[in-house]
């Protein structure tokens, strides 16, 4: 492993493009995408007055339960969705301490040292992973923690079926070339995380299984996630092309299979420097 590129500083080439997030949308399955949060937060070490940064908060509802369970000092939570941010403004009158930005992942430098790096489910949507990691660690202060999650179940058809369509026409032209979220293999961050010296490490796959009410019911989750990397690339019409196609094809794999089981893999990632 070469990590010697990990001190190049420079800014990710990787950029979001129109912001298609919707609150409303992602919080369909609000349950069922918080537990992987709570699981993670139970690696966390909590000392006392600890400055605390959330890469990706959202809409800052899990931000400030994380803030309130470590009682932590201050926390800031950045995200590059200014429609998720929309909805923070209720939990940064409800605590002083607890404050949102708007701001890209890939461009936080910050001046400050923090006791604990937190991302949930976001950084599957960034590329090099390992630059990523490295720059963690210098923001890191003495015994600092990093603590992420990201889902991994891009080999499940949910995914393979929209990378699938996506290599068809009328599709193809407007998608060929852009980097698909992922993740890499477990096994990487482990040895990632020992090469940039990790005093404790803990790297886990976790399936979560959620019943949903059918197909159509899998489609809504999907949307509120996945699909919108889609969405962001193509014209309003060709989205809608492209989610018909996306439902048809989900139901001829599945058939109209109700409840609908949905095995969800992620990987926990936890190390203290």
């Amino acid at each position: 492993m070469d990590l010697s590129l990990l001190q190049n500083k420079k800014k990710f080439i990787f950029r979001t493009m129109a912001d298609f997030w919707n609150p409303e949308q992602y919080h369909k399955f609000e349950k069922e995408r918080n537990q992987p949060f709570f699981d993670l937060v139970k690696l966390i070490l909590v000392y006392p007055n600890m400055n605390v940064v959330d890469l990706g908060c959202g809409t800052g509802k899990l931000t400030q339960i994380l803030h309130e369970t470590l009682n932590a000092q201050k926390t800031l939570g950045i995200d590059s969705s200014e429609a998720m941010l929309s909805a923070t403004s209720a939990y940064k009158q409800a605590n002083q301490n607890l404050h949102f930005q708007l701001l890209n992942i890939e461009d936080f430098e910050p001046d400050e040292k923090y006791d604990l790096i937190f991302s949930n489910a976001a950084l599957q949507w960034l590329p090099n992973h390992c630059t990523l990691f490295e720059r963690f660690t210098h923001y890191l202060s003495q015994g600092g923690q990093i603590a992420i999650q990201m889902p991994s179940n891009f080999d499940f058809p949910t995914h393979t079926i929209a990378r699938d369509i996506a290599r068809e026409q009328p599709f193809k032209k407007d998608l060929e070339g852009a980097r698909m979220p992922s993740a890499l293999p477990i096994e990487e961050y482990s040895l990632l995380l020992y090469h940039l010296k990790a005093k404790q490490q803990s790297v886990r796959v976790q399936i979560y299984p959620h019943l949903l009410a059918s197909v159509d019911t899998a489609v809504e989750w999907v949307k509120g996630t996945l699909l919108t990397f889609y969405q962001n690339r193509l014209s309003t019409d060709k989205y809608h092309d492209f989610l018909q196609r996306y439902r048809k094809k989900m139901k001829e794999r599945f058939g109209e299979e109700k409840p609908f089981f949905l095995p969800f893999k992620r990987i926990l990632i936890w190390a203290q420097f």
